[in-house]
């Protein structure tokens, strides 16, 4: 039986399935800052005049491309011209037009002086953050989409397969994705619409062009040695590759696996960097950015081991060792500098909502922590450095052949460095970070003190050895700088740079702990003497309120039980 009354309509089946909810709820309950937005956008009347310039220069452009080519090539050729031209304009159109429309999202409603309406609508962060990037993003996907029939002109000529255009357009909307939240992340720390846009042009130009000449051509010609039906030193190869590689391992490894590793882990931490912008600080600025560090460090982990497995020979194994080695200890120094930003302790407003929410020990463990933090940091590297170690001395293809020109203990030596210099940068950041609250100066200061370790060295090694005429000893005097671990991986140099290598990693690991105890000791001191403060400021609120007669309220921010009542949560 049904408990509608006769003659009311019935209600519609609720979907089952997590993933239709999902799509219901959305469908029904849209994002107000997206609905907003996208309102806003229809009504602008610069916008289809926008598209439309845009597709003019970018048919142009293309036409003129193929116009030069086709008069001294095959029609294949042309196709293939056309298809390589586009994608890299149309990747550069991302790249810039992404950031820099996302940029005004956020500075917009702080220059305006509506970010406070905002969070008065009781929306949380999170909620405000997907908003603007949804809609930033739909802004842009609508210039991929208009120039997309220019796209189509390469179908004229041939020489390239339909899904490998779609493919192109595929990675074309995840760099759109990417772009927003670059530059959603940058803005949102930023007050004005003028320097957001700025500053974050700034990035992105010379980031994307690292990035476009990284892995674009340079990339491209060690996929041509690869798989040889992929052109050599094309920009746009990707997309070629998926169709015209070869099955096996390597193309599970460097078509799915990094890919999802690349564009995942930099998307998961722009997002987490733009939700903690967004709250405020005496909020949980830090468990989403603590759960982007325990996943990428898993992530990283995982797919170093799965390198490590994949190797066939001990060489092999060893340059794997040493690129997958300084690839986690340049991921730790890039977390210190982002967890420099952490606050001393837990503010009282988020421990009075873990007591009012019940929130669990590995929860509050997560939470805001300097202290806390830089252990997990700690654990991380020292936990991911040793397993990796142990998996690369005790893999099959390391313990198969004995003919490597790296010996065992020159890799020791290399991952025994490493380590070290990895504990000294974290427990630097943890002593900087608790003696000022100016977090850009430590910031600015630790990367100061990194840069003078890396270059100063060798400077004034290179100077005692043009005084001494290339006395072995000048090059001891290099050992304080990072550089110096590829030294050691080398048989040839006198022992004494062995043995100040192996002293060093010693006294870089020391230094750190040693650091880093401080660093906690002062942190633990500042947090008492506020805890001290704010208890001095309460008995005198306290003295007050009863003197004029009022029940005092409790140190945690809750009304006081009336006669009778449980006590408070503390």
């Amino acid at each position: 039986m049904s408990d509608a009354a006769p003659g009311e309509p019935r209600a519609a089946p609720r979907p089952t399935h997590p993933l239709a909810a999902w799509l219901e709820r959305v469908l029904r309950d849209p994002n107000p800052i997206l609905m907003r937005e996208l309102r806003q956008s229809a009504r602008l009347v610069r916008t289809p005049f926008i598209l439309m310039g845009l597709t003019i220069v970018m048919t142009l452009i293309i036409a003129g491309v193929g116009g030069s080519v086709a008069q001294s090539a095959r029609p294949a050729l042309v196709g293939q011209a056309l298809f390589h031209a586009f994608f890299s304009i149309a990747f550069f159109v991302v790249a810039w037009a992404g950031p820099a429309v996302a940029a005004n999202a956020i500075a917009s409603e702080r220059e305006g002086r509506t970010w406070e309406a905002l969070l008065l609508t009781g929306m949380r962060p999170v909620e405000i953050a997907r908003g603007k990037f949804l809609a930033a993003f739909v802004a842009v996907a609508s210039y991929i989409v208009s120039v997309a029939p220019v796209g189509g002109l390469c179908f004229l000529f041939g020489g390239v397969d339909f899904l490998e255009v779609m493919i192109a357009f595929f990675y074309l909307f995840v760099f759109a994705a990417l772009s927003v939240a670059f530059g959603l992340a940058v803005s949102s720390k930023l007050a004005t619409s003028r320097g957001a846009i700025v500053v974050t042009l700034l990035l992105a130009v010379p980031i994307s062009g690292m990035a476009f000449g990284m892995f674009g051509p340079a990339l491209g010609a060690g996929i041509h040695e690869l798989w040889s039906r992929v052109p050599q030193g094309v920009p746009v190869w990707l997309p070629l590759a998926y169709v015209r590689g070869e099955l096996g391992q390597e193309y599970v490894l460097i078509l799915i696996v990094a890919p999802i590793v690349g564009i995942a882990l930099p998307g998961w931490f722009l997002y987490a960097s733009m939700v903690a912008n967004l709250t405020e600080p005496s909020d949980d600025r830090s468990s989403g950015l603590k759960r982007w560090l325990i996943g990428t460090t898993l992530v990283l982990l995982a797919a170093a081991i799965a390198g490590q497995v994949s190797m066939r020979t001990a060489d092999a194994a060893a340059i794997a060792f040493i690129v997958e080695l300084m690839l986690l200890l340049l991921f730790f120094i890039f977390a210190v500098g982002v967890f420099m930003g952490e606050p001393l302790g837990t503010s009282r407003r988020v421990r009075h909502r873990w007591a009012r929410e019940g929130t669990s020990a590995l929860a509050r463990w997560l939470g805001p922590s300097m202290e806390r933090t830089f252990v997990l940091l700690l654990a991380g590297a020292v936990a991911s450095m040793a397993i990796l170690g142990v998996v690369t001395f005790s893999s099959a293809a390391w313990r198969s052949t004995t003919a490597s020109a790296f010996e065992y203990t020159a890799l020791s030596r290399f991952g025994g460095y490493v380590c070290g210099f990895c504990l000294f940068c974290i427990g630097l950041g943890a002593w900087l970070r608790s003696r000022s609250n100016n977090l850009f100066g430590v910031r600015l200061l630790y990367a100061v003190i990194l840069g003078g370790l890396a270059v100063v060295p060798w400077i004034v090694a290179a100077l005692f050895g043009l005084a001494s005429r290339g006395s072995d000893a000048a090059l001891l005097l290099a050992a304080p700088s990072p550089f110096f671990i590829f030294v050691l991986l080398d048989s040839q140099p006198p022992d004494a740079a062995h043995e100040v290598g192996v002293a060093l990693s010693l006294l870089w690991a020391a230094s750190g702990l040693s650091l880093f105890v401080a660093g906690a000791r002062t942190a633990r001191g500042a947090l008492a003497a506020w805890d001290r403060q704010v208890a001095a400021e309460q008995d005198i609120y306290d003295h007050e309120d009863s003197a004029a007669g009022q029940a005092p309220v409790p140190s945690d921010g809750a009304p006081a039980p009336e006669p009778g009542d449980s006590a408070p949560v503390p």
